[in-house]
């Protein structure tokens, strides 16, 4: 089990559209940790800061994104995890991001009821990934 260091709020809030297509077609998961961010109220977290400043890029995509945001690319949960905390650290948070890879759906059903914001990762189809 994961011990959070922050209580929980209700980051239940108006959600800001950023709409990727133009900005970063292959980006979604860092569109995704940006408006996480701004409803905890980071309203500073740059979608194009964080990619260019915070992702760490490479050829492992378990730890690393791989190709580009901005043209063809994607990352998995540790590399998004690593620039959110990185970004926290940098910018005052007091939260910490976590990679709960192969948690049910119910125990994340779960951390949205306490009021922490998930991303979650899903296949096409939700087919099993290979």
């Amino acid at each position: 089990m994961v011990q959070l260091i922050e209580d929980p709020l209700d980051y239940t809030v108006d959600i800001e559209f950023i709409d990727q297509t133009d900005l970063m077609p292959s980006g979604c998961e860092i569109i995704a940790l940006s408006i996480a961010l701004h409803c905890m109220g980071y309203d500073e977290a740059d979608p194009i800061e964080i990619a260019d400043e915070y992702i760490e890029y490479g050829g492992d995509s378990a730890k690393y994104f791989m190709g580009t945001p901005y043209g063809d690319g994607g990352g998995f949960p540790p590399c998004i995890v690593t620039a959110a905390n990185k970004w926290l650290k940098d910018n005052g948070g007091g939260a910490k991001a976590f990679d709960l890879t192969g948690s049910s759906f119910e125990g994340l059903c779960a951390l949205v009821e306490l009021g922490y914001p998930v991303l979650v990762w899903t296949t096409d189809g939700m087919a099993d990934p290979y």
